[in-house]
């Protein structure tokens, strides 16, 4: 995310420490490239944190499918900025396994619910 961040700030001119706070939703917009795997990777983390919170295994699946979801939206993230040239294949490839290891992650966490 600190890369997504970096590139952010060079895109915008944005995000140079001022502290006025103006600068974020640029950053965190989603309609930018920038924006987008700020915004589906914290979804992974809340949904799951929701998730955690729900007493229904019913409901915990389905907070775990919309984490899975965002972890899929990710790699399809990933996989655009790799072909724009914004990201190297070394990070990419890094990524991507680390995506594939918390959507094998969230799989086992949606069958163990009954789902």
């Amino acid at each position: 995310m600190d890369w997504f961040l970096k590139q952010a700030r060079r895109q915008t001119g944005r995000g140079t420490g001022t502290g006025t706070g103006r600068d974020w939703p640029i950053v965190l917009d989603e309609r930018t490239i920038c924006g987008k795997p700020i915004r589906a990777s914290s979804s992974i983390a809340l949904n799951i944190a929701e998730g955690a919170g729900e007493f229904s295994p019913k409901e915990k699946a389905r907070f775990y499918r919309m984490a899975r979801r965002s972890a899929t939206e990710c790699a399809a993230i990933l996989d655009v900025c790799r072909r724009l040239a914004l990201l190297g294949e070394d990070a990419h490839l890094a990524s991507r396994e680390l995506l594939l290891r918390i959507v094998s992650m969230l799989v086992s966490l949606i069958k163990s619910q009954g789902d």
